[in-house]
């Protein structure tokens, strides 16, 4: 009797090792949004939005190394390493669907980069982000507000870095009288 509890203690105990093996499953729903005044209601979805995803580790997830250094980077869906220059292309990608713009990702493991693009006011925004539970969805939503100035960027949403494209954030050239620029 004795042996037959100690294999089944032994077995029990290796199933339960064996679960956190597996990979956690979860899909990622971003929520692109934009904001065209302040304090504007309601938010409408991010048109043509798209989100990339790179899986990374624990010391990348709290160093916040990895990112993208340009408009163009983001778009390309290119992040480097902010140290070594290192670069990563073609993460995990998705569009928007439906009618309230969300994008679907499904993730096998955590942390991720995250990278929201809204290309049609040349913004973007990056932030990790990690889960500690097996979740069936979690929603992540990132706000783009298109009235900021130039000298308003970067700005903070929630843990997102929400930027603007570089040729966005040059001032126009004033007119000349002769009216050159």
């Amino acid at each position: 009797m004795k042996k037959r509890s100690a294999i089944f203690i032994v077995a029990a105990l290796v199933a339960l090792a064996g679960c956190t093996k597996y990979p956690v499953e979860c899909e990622l729903v971003v929520q692109p949004r934009v904001m065209v005044s302040e304090g504007s209601d309601p938010l409408t979805p991010a048109y043509m939005a798209r989100v990339y995803v790179w899986y990374i580790n624990k010391k990348e997830h709290l160093d916040h190394k990895w990112r993208p250094e340009s408009y163009t980077d983001a778009e390309a869906g290119v992040v480097r390493h902010r140290d070594t220059g290192e670069v990563w292309s073609f993460g995990l990608s998705g569009t928007q669907s439906g009618e309230k713009g969300y994008v679907h990702i499904p993730l096998t493991s955590s942390p991720v980069l995250l990278v929201a693009i809204d290309p049609v006011n040349k913004l973007y925004a990056w932030r990790t982000f990690e889960f500690r539970v097996p979740l069936e969805s979690v929603l992540v939503p990132v706000t783009f507000r298109t009235y900021y100035r130039p000298e308003q960027f970067p700005y903070r949403d929630g843990d997102w870095t929400v930027l603007r494209s570089e040729s966005e954030n040059t001032p126009q050239e004033e007119n000349s009288e002769d009216g050159e620029k």
